[in-house]
């Protein structure tokens, strides 16, 4: 079983499945959970506010998921690295889907479209 590939997966199931809206919202309530912006909270605070925002992966991918967000499994997930990773991974998803799109228009396979083609 290839770990990294199933961890790749579900970053990218997990950021294909969370809308701007979404995690806005994640956000919001991981930050209302953390009054001392630590940027820390419980693993089961965790579980509550993703599966909340319908961001479940079950019990094994989650665990996976926490023991890479706390290695030392000190029952303390950093909430804010998980978002970053989240927006970024989205942001290149986004970028792969334009990149496809543009390839597809340019017709010609010199490397560029015009805005006639768009």
């Amino acid at each position: 079983m290839n770990i990294l590939k199933i961890k790749k997966i579900v970053l990218i199931q997990l950021s294909q499945s969370a809308s701007v809206p979404i995690l806005s919202q994640l956000k919001k309530n991981l930050e209302s959970l953390d009054p001392e912006q630590t940027q820390f909270v419980s693993t089961a605070l965790f579980k509550e506010v993703t599966e909340k925002a319908q961001l479940y992966l079950g019990d094994r991918l989650f665990k996976e998921l926490c023991v890479e967000l706390d290695p030392k499994e000190t029952g303390r997930i950093p909430y804010q690295v998980f978002l970053d990773t989240l927006y970024l991974t989205q942001m290149y998803l986004k970028e792969f889907e334009l990149y496809e799109t543009l390839k597809q228009t340019d017709k010609d396979g010199k490397g560029g479209v015009t805005i006639s083609q768009m």
